[in-house]
């Protein structure tokens, strides 16, 4: 996508109000960040925004894989393990 296009995709943003113009730098710099071109581009960087509207942070995909690790079922032995005093094992 040439830059004259993807300015007017970007002011379409702005017009509908799915992008602010205080944005638009955040939203570029996320867009030179991936490989990703086309319409996807596109919306990686409308959730990017969004997220950090609502956060005050960028979305941190480390941070996601983190927090779905954790939310893992562990094994009723590896629950053992962490837990000891609650199965009535002592450390």
């Amino acid at each position: 996508m040439n830059a004259q296009a993807q300015d007017i995709v970007l002011q379409k943003l702005i017009d509908t109000k799915l992008l602010e113009q205080k944005e638009v730098k955040d939203f570029k710099e996320v867009q030179n960040k991936i490989e990703i071109k086309g319409s996807t581009a596109y919306l990686y960087g409308l959730f990017h925004c969004e997220y950090k509207r609502v956060t005050g942070h960028f979305y941190s995909s480390f941070l996601a894989d983190m927090i779905s690790i954790e939310n893992e079922k562990l094994s009723e032995e590896e629950q053992k393990k962490r837990e000891p005093k609650i199965y009535g094992l002592s450390c």
